[in-house]
């Protein structure tokens, strides 16, 4: 054999560990409530692999006995490559492929493999199923051997699956959930589920619509306006709208002992945030720095409007009525 031939042929060996090795963690990490409405929606890939997560022994056989047979195989043939080229003196060099192993045939495929789970575990599945058919006469006897380890307890992959927004989702497509359940029950379910999907910028009062008053505005000029307008919370630009630089509210004005004194002076400084931040997000920010206001900025820093928590909330809940309220904030 020369270098070529070996070079090809301890890649192949490599390919085939790290798609075993992949596949495994794969299996494991997949969401399995999109396995099986992909399953129920005849997708085959999903069916078989439904099928191995309810015999989990027979699959971590297949996978176990694939890794380590090219593992061997890979081995045996740089071991023989170098006995026949260099001398039994150099058997050292083999192992240098423990690296590549190491590296390529495990870390970096399972990686890869976790990441994508959802959507390669329906294409790996058929072909682990293939090798556990050719793989029979070995991987029947491991699969015994484990459950005679194990007391006799068969164990399935598809327990303990963790719970996701996604596949709540799903759960609630399934007509028998949708007859169990109220109209506004499931109305609520998915508002609370697609909350965690939204950005700050589809929650936010546009700066077109932003009811604003200038830093010198005092404070005997600002109680009209809070009075007319309806808003418990106001925003405070200096010298041109779009630069709002803070918030004052309707309660700062009540304790203010001075009516001459500006806006500027009473306000709270405002807590700038991107558009593209998450609702989710946004909500536990506001929550931890115990405010319930923030303006919308862009990624040049440019004003694109104003959120306050009361909005966060009535994505969620619907709308809200403060004993301010008169208009939309």
């Amino acid at each position: 054999m020369n270098w070529p031939k070996l070079i090809a042929w301890t890649f192949f060996c490599l390919a085939m560990e790290a798609f075993f090795s992949g596949s495994e963690i794969a299996l494991v990490s997949a969401d399995k409530s999109k396995l099986k409405q992909k399953a129920k929606e005849g997708e085959r890939g999903a069916q078989i692999a439904m099928a191995l997560a309810r015999q989990p022994e027979l699959f971590f056989s297949t996978t176990l006995l694939g890794q380590n047979f090219f593992i061997v195989a890979n081995s045996i043939l740089i071991t023989f490559f170098i006995f026949d080229h260099y001398g039994v003196e150099y058997e050292w060099m083999g192992i240098l492929l423990s690296p590549l192993v190491l590296l390529f045939g495990e870390a970096l495929p399972k990686s890869v493999f976790q990441y994508a789970a959802d959507r390669l575990t329906p294409l790996v599945s058929p072909i682990i199923f293939l090798f556990s058919y050719l793989f029979y006469p070995i991987v029947r006897p491991l699969s015994w051997l484990t459950l005679l380890l194990l007391g006799g307890v068969q164990g399935s992959l598809l327990k303990g699956s963790e719970v996701t927004a996604e596949s709540l989702e799903l759960l609630l497509q399934e007509s028998e959930v949708q007859r169990e359940l109220s109209p506004l029950f499931k109305k609520s379910l998915i508002k609370i589920l697609s909350f965690a999907k939204k950005y700050t910028f589809e929650v936010m009062t546009p700066l077109a619509d932003v009811f604003s008053l200038s830093d010198t505005t005092t404070v005997l000029e600002a109680i009209p306006h809070l009075r007319e307008e309806g808003y418990s919370n106001i925003p405070v630009y200096k010298m041109r709208t779009p630069n709002i630089i803070g918030v004052v509210s309707f309660s700062h004005l009540l304790l203010a002992k001075n009516l001459q004194i500006p806006l500027g002076e009473l306000m709270v400084p405002a807590l700038r945030v991107s558009g593209s931040m998450g609702v989710k997000d946004l909500f536990l920010l506001l929550r931890d720095l115990k405010k319930n206001f923030a303006v919308v900025v862009d990624k040049n820093g440019a004003t694109l409007g104003v959120v306050t928590l009361e909005d966060i909330l009535e994505e969620v809940v619907g709308e809200i009525q403060d004993e301010y309220d008169k208009n939309e904030p």
